[in-house]
């Protein structure tokens, strides 16, 4: 299982850069307990696996689900009942590919109930680039993706996510 110390310090050296200047730094500033509060998947989701499209992400929610019912792990490529893979986002596998556009494969995306007026959030590209997209149409920031995404977030209540919808 994922914890911040797999993260903090080797691979970042200033977890505050994971906060969100919209949110503030919800009164974090140093010490104890710092890194665990901050490296959370409250307003961010790293994804892990490529996913170019809404059809992407949507069978996405769904191998993720089914990973974590069998207690398979998320640590390979998903693949669906349709037998569509899903990569494991790992060095080359994005920027490799030729069926995959890396400029539409969103990497982390800030949950969109983080900015209001206008709701939607920052996403991150593999090329480092980071696009704010409000909730509407436009991958990863559709509403029924956002919703999915709700199913798998055990701290996320879905009606929640629906009320900003």
């Amino acid at each position: 299982m994922f914890g911040p110390e797999a993260l903090h310090p080797e691979y970042m050296l200033e977890p505050k850069y994971l906060l969100c200047p919209a949110v503030g730094d919800l009164g974090i500033v140093g010490g104890s307990g710092f890194t665990v509060r901050v490296i959370d998947d409250h307003s961010l989701l790293y994804f892990g696996h490529a996913l170019a499209s809404k059809e992407d992400g949507l069978a996405y929610v769904e191998a993720y689900r089914a990973a974590a019912r069998a207690g398979d792990g998320f640590d390979h490529d998903f693949v669906t009942p349709d037998g569509t893979v899903l990569p494991r986002i790992r060095d080359g596998v994005v920027a490799g590919s030729e069926k995959l556009d890396s400029e539409k494969v969103p990497v982390v995306i800030e949950w969109p109930d983080q900015h209001m007026p206008p709701t939607g959030g920052n996403v991150l590209f593999p090329d480092g680039r980071v696009e704010f997209i409000e909730l509407g149409d436009k991958f990863p920031m559709t509403e029924l993706f956002i919703e999915a995404l709700g199913l798998i977030d055990e701290r996320r209540d879905t009606a929640q996510v629906k009320g900003i919808i």
